[in-house]
């Protein structure tokens, strides 16, 4: 159990100097009550990056780790937390990171986007598996476990027309795993490769099914 908390100054905070303000005439807002422009007419937001912004986090986390028996694992962690600022982002390229109320910077202190109260994680882990000793085959059935399941289903469209002579003339639209049924790989199972070893258990391709695949074919039948 612990408490983490931290203190920032100084961060960076995008103020617009010409932001809208409340007017005799201008552009009505039914919603404010009243007529709003901006001050320089002529252009829209003037943004100025400036570091005055702080923000602050506290936490109170604990976690459990437990090992038991035959290798079963359980861990959790629980973090209780608060995070207040002025402003979540300066970035003038992403979403909206200017100041709601320019002038006042308290108006604009409270909860932070990154703002997350409760994160809770449990996990168990349990190995099936280990290197077999050296000299030993090791003591694991053979296919004990199953790649992803497989589904498929084809369909075609064909139409014929019949010409001279006995001749027809046959259109077909085709289309390969119809539904376009996502096909995976068995996970890795190389589990003694030191290198890849992060890899063991997991899956990353597909399988030797293709996903939809369509195709168009003219015939001649005489």
């Amino acid at each position: 159990m612990a408490y983490v908390g931290s203190e920032s100054y100084h961060q960076s905070v995008a103020v617009d100097h010409n932001a809208a303000v409340k007017m005799s005439s201008g552009s009505y807002n039914s919603a404010a009550g009243g007529y709003y422009a901006r001050p320089y007419t002529a252009f829209n937001q003037i943004l100025e990056n400036k570091s005055n912004a702080t923000s602050n986090y506290n936490s109170l986390q604990v976690s459990f780790d437990r090992h038991m028996a035959h290798g079963l694992q359980v861990q959790s962690s629980l973090t209780w937390s608060k995070t207040i600022d002025e402003a979540s982002t300066s970035n003038v390229t992403f979403g909206s990171p200017y100041l709601g109320n320019p002038f006042n910077m308290k108006w604009n202190r409270g909860n932070s986007t990154m703002d997350v109260h409760w994160n809770w994680v449990t996990k168990f882990i349990y190995p099936a598996f280990t290197n077999n000793a050296a000299g030993t085959f090791g003591n694991s059935s053979k296919n004990i476990l199953f790649g992803p399941r497989e589904f498929g289903a084809d369909a075609a469209i064909m139409k014929s027309w019949a010409l001279v002579h006995d001749m027809k003339l046959q259109f077909r639209w085709e289309a390969f795993n119809v539904t376009n049924y996502p096909r995976f790989a068995n996970p890795s199972a190389d589990y003694g490769n030191t290198v890849d070893w992060g890899n063991f258990g997991k899956i990353g391709d597909v399988g030797n099914i293709a996903p939809r695949v369509m195709q168009g074919a003219l015939k001649l039948i005489f």
